[in-house]
C-alpha cells in the first residue's frame, strides 16, 4: 500500500523512537501525542480540549510519553487532588508492605480522582498484565497515603520496567526506599535516575577494568564509583590513568586505593589526563626540575669573566691616557 502525505502549508515532527511504544499507547496517548506536536501545549486544560479527553487522562498520557523519554514536562501537569478523607501518615521504607485494599476500596478511590485511574490503567499497560487487587494497591497506596503524583508515578515505573524488574513488589520496595530518602517529587526522581545512570555507566566500565566480572560490589565501593560519576563528575579516561598509577604500586587493583589517587586529583584541580603531566609531576621529576633551575643561571660565567675583563682593561688604558696628558 502506498501512502502519501498531504502536508498543505505546515507539518509536525515526532521522534522516531515513538513507533518502539506504540503498541503500548493507548488510543488518549496518541491523541495528546499528535496534539503536543501540532503545538497544543499551552496548558493542561488546552490539551484536554484538543483531545476531547480530561485533564486527569491528560496528566497520565504525559506522565507515559515522558516516562518513554519522548517529551519533556515543566509546570502545567496537574498535580493530583487532595484525598477528601484522613489519610495514615507516610509509612517508612522498613515498615510492612501497604495493608491489602479491597476492589471496592480501589474502586471509590479511583472514582474521586480520574488521573489515578488513568495512571493504573498506564502501569497495567507497563507491566503487561492486570493487576490483582495486591498490586493494584501498591499503586493506589503511593498515590492516596504518600501522596507521590501520577507522573512520579508512572516515571519510577517505566524505569523499573526498563531494567528489567516487572516484579510490583519490586517496585512497591523501590517506592518506599526513594520516598525514605527523600525523593518524592518528580524532580528529584529525576535527578536520582540520571545519577544512577551515570553510575552504572562507569561501573560497568570499571568492572572490566579492573577484571571484577560478576563480582557484586560493596556497598563502599558502590560509594566511591557514585563519587567519581556524580560528584567529582571525573570521566573515564581519567580513571584509566589513576588505574595505571595504582597498578604501579600494588599487584591486585583496588577501587578503595585508586580512590586515594582520583581524590588527590580532584583536589588539585586536574580533570583531564593532559593535566596530569602539568600539575602532577611524579616527586623525582620535580626534584630533577628545582635542582636544574638552581644550577642553570640565565647567563654564561665565562661570558661575563671575558667581560669583566676587558671593562677593566679599558678602564685602566682610559687612565693611561689622562695621566700622560
Amino acid at each position: 500500500m502506498k501512502v502519501e502525505f498531504l502536508y498543505g502549508t505546515a507539518v509536525i515532527t515526532l521522534p522516531a523512537d515513538v513507533k518502539k511504544h506504540i503498541p503500548r499507547a493507548s488510543q488518549n496517548d496518541l491523541r495528546v501525542l499528535v496534539a503536543l506536536a501540532a503545538g497544543a501545549a499551552a496548558s493542561a486544560d488546552a490539551l484536554a480540549r484538543a483531545c476531547d479527553i480530561s485533564v486527569g487522562e491528560v496528566t497520565a498520557s504525559l506522565a507515559f510519553w515522558r516516562g518513554a523519554g519522548i517529551i519533556k514536562t515543566t509546570d502545567y501537569v496537574a498535580p493530583p487532588a487532595a484525598s477528601a478523607e484522613p489519610t495514615a501518615a507516610p509509612a517508612a521504607a522498613n515498615e510492612p508492605a501497604p495493608y491489602q485494599m479491597t476492589g471496592e476500596e480501589i474502586e471509590r478511590i479511583c472514582s474521586e480522582h480520574q488521573d489515578l485511574k488513568s495512571t493504573l490503567d498506564k502501569c497495567q499497560q507497563l507491566y503487561g498484565k492486570v493487576f490483582t487487587y495486591s498490586e493494584a494497591s501498591v499503586v493506589v497506596y503511593l498515590y492516596d497515603h504518600l501522596r507521590l503524583d501520577c507522573e512520579y508515578i508512572l516515571l519510577l515505573c517505566q524505569y523499573c520496567v526498563n531494567h528489567g524488574q516487572k516484579s510490583l513488589r519490586y517496585f512497591e520496595k523501590t517506592a518506599l526506599a526513594l520516598y525514605d530518602k527523600g525523593i518524592d517529587s518528580v524532580e528529584k526522581l529525576d535527578d536520582y535516575i540520571s545519577n544512577e545512570s551515570k553510575r552504572a555507566e562507569l561501573e560497568y566500565k570499571v568492572r572490566k577494568l579492573f577484571g571484577f566480572g560478576e563480582r557484586a560490589l560493596t556497598s563502599k565501593e558502590k560509594e566511591h564509583l557514585n563519587t567519581w560519576a556524580n560528584e567529582w563528575n571525573i570521566s573515564f579516561e581519567l580513571v584509566e590513568a589513576g588505574y595505571e598509577r595504582m597498578m604501579a604500586n600494588i599487584s591486585e587493583p583496588k577501587i578503595h586505593y585508586e580512590n586515594k589517587i582520583l581524590k588527590a586529583w580532584h583536589d588539585a584541580g586536574i580533570n583531564t589526563v593532559d593535566e596530569i603531566n602539568e600539575k602532577d609531576l611524579p616527586k623525582s621529576e620535580k626534584k630533577s626540575s628545582s635542582k636544574q633551575t638552581m644550577s642553570s643561571p640565565g647567563f654564561d660565567i665565562d661570558e661575563f669573566f671575558k667581560l669583566a675583563v676587558e671593562r677593566g682593561k679599558n678602564g685602566a688604558d682610559e687612565n693611561n691616557n689622562g695621566e700622560n696628558k
